[in-house]
C-alpha cells in the first residue's frame, strides 16, 4: 500500500486523531529502548502518522499519550501477570486486555512479519492466531471493520 493511498482513504473517516509525522530520532530512540528494529511497513506507519485514533480504533505507534506509546506498552504488557511474549510488539488493544500484536518470530514477505492477536488469559497454545501476513494488509483489514460498522 502506498502511503499517499492510505492518506487519501483514512481522510474519508469523519473522526481522525492521528499525532502526524514522527522524527527518524524517535523511531531510533524507541528502536534502542526496544532493542530491536521496527519492522519496515510499521515504521512506515509511524513515521507518517504516528499513533493516535480513527473512528473508535487506537492504533499504537509512538508521539501520543503513554497508552498509545509502543515502548511504554511493551514495558507496561510485560510487567502483567500474563506477561505479552517477548517476541510480541502491540499495535491495537481490543478494551478487553487481548492486543494485535507484529509476531517477531513469524516473518513473512522479507522483511514483514505476520500480526497476530494476543489473547491474555488464553492458554499457551491458543494465545495467538494470525489475523494478516503484513502491517499493511492488517491495518487495511482495520480500516475495512471501522467502514462496516459506520
Amino acid at each position: 500500500m502506498k502511503i499517499d493511498e492510505l492518506k487519501k482513504r483514512i481522510a474519508n473517516f469523519e473522526n481522525v486523531d492521528l499525532i502526524g509525522t514522527v522524527s527518524d530520532d524517535l523511531i531510533r530512540q524507541a528502536e534502542a529502548e526496544l532493542g530491536f528494529k521496527l519492522p519496515s511497513q510499521y515504521r512506515a506507519f509511524i513515521s507518517n502518522f504516528g499513533c493516535g485514533g480513527i473512528e473508535s480504533e487506537e492504533f499504537i505507534g509512538l508521539g501520543g499519550p503513554e497508552h498509545l506509546n509502543v515502548s511504554k506498552m511493551v514495558v507496561r504488557l510485560k510487567g502483567k501477570n500474563r506477561a505479552l511474549p517477548h517476541h510480541l510488539l502491540p499495535l491495537r488493544a481490543d478494551g478487553f486486555g487481548n492486543y494485535d500484536c507484529v509476531d517477531l518470530q513469524q516473518p513473512r514477505d522479507g522483511a514483514e512479519f505476520a500480526i497476530v492477536r494476543w489473547v491474555h488469559d488464553a492458554t499457551v497454545e491458543d494465545q495467538h492466531e494470525v489475523v494478516a501476513d503484513s502491517y499493511w494488509q492488517w491495518f487495511e483489514s482495520i480500516l475495512t471493520m471501522i467502514e462496516s460498522s459506520e
